[in-house]
């Protein structure tokens, strides 16, 4: 019998919403602990309900906040359409949720859904501060918040990198040629392409990680050439709140 049963809530039902059901059943190592499919949220009850039958989901909701009341999740996999990822974070940390996983991209400027015209400007800044606002919550309900980025942490690349570091140190190991291979050929959901659900697209939903990019590049290469280029992610306010978290504390966020 396991030690522990681990209830995980899952937002959305589709491309990513079922390879993260998936994901969890090929889980090998679960040291005495035993995973349970909680709660499937779509704002179309049949989808979910549709969804439940399939993977083996205990409950079905139309609302993240009644799956959130009555489940009480361990995990809440926030997968769903991009203009919900901000709000359902902030409403999963409020909750006490301990581990929220948060599918690309983290946020999207809050006009769109209010159907607002700014320029590209204010998008930045507004975007940055309520990316801002979302962290804070994170941080001040003591949630640990994972972005759902890539393969970046797969055991596999990450031993590509240490391979390369060793590699570096004797002198060899530069990376002469890199190709990368778009696996599922872009976005399966009929939102993509509508700004106020999705925020605006490829160039917007295929930003990696903006604000590790923030943290890391804004102050350290303000002056180059590559961190103008990289307008959006960066916020031009110095003294705006996304500008004053700490590198540290952003990182511990998605420790």
């Amino acid at each position: 019998m396991p030690d522990r049963t681990l209830k995980v809530g899952i937002n959305g039902t589709g491309f990513a919403g079922d390879y993260t059901a998936r994901t969890y059943s090929m889980i090998p190592h679960r040291n005495g602990v035993d995973i349970e499919l909680s709660g499937i949220v779509s704002g179309k009850i049949e989808n979910a309900e549709r969804f439940a039958d399939t993977h083996g989901v205990r409950a079905a909701y139309s609302s993240h906040a009644e799956m959130i009341e009555s489940v009480h999740p361990d995990i809440d996999n926030i997968c769903c359409a991009n203009f919900a990822h901000g709000p359902y974070t902030i409403e999963s940390a409020q909750a006490g949720t301990p581990v929220i996983v948060l599918e690309k991209p983290p946020v999207i400027w809050p006009g769109y859904p209010d159907g607002r015209e700014a320029d590209a400007a204010t998008r930045k800044l507004e975007s940055m501060e309520y990316l801002a606002d979302v962290l804070d919550a994170v941080h001040v309900a003591g949630s640990k918040l994972l972005y759902a980025e890539d393969f970046v942490y797969f055991d596999g690349m990450k031993g590509i990198v240490e391979l390369l570091i060793e590699a570096r140190k004797t002198g060899k190991g530069k990376v002469l040629y890199q190709r990368g291979v778009c696996a599922h050929q872009g976005s399966h959901a009929p939102a993509y392409d509508t700004p106020s659900k999705s925020g605006g697209g490829h160039c917007s939903t295929r930003r990696a990680i903006p604000w590790a990019r923030h943290y890391s590049s804004s102050r350290s290469k303000a002056s180059s050439p590559t961190a103008r280029r990289s307008g959006p992610l960066v916020c031009p306010r110095l003294h705006c709140r996304c500008s004053s978290i700490s590198p540290k504390r952003a990182a511990s966020s998605f420790a």
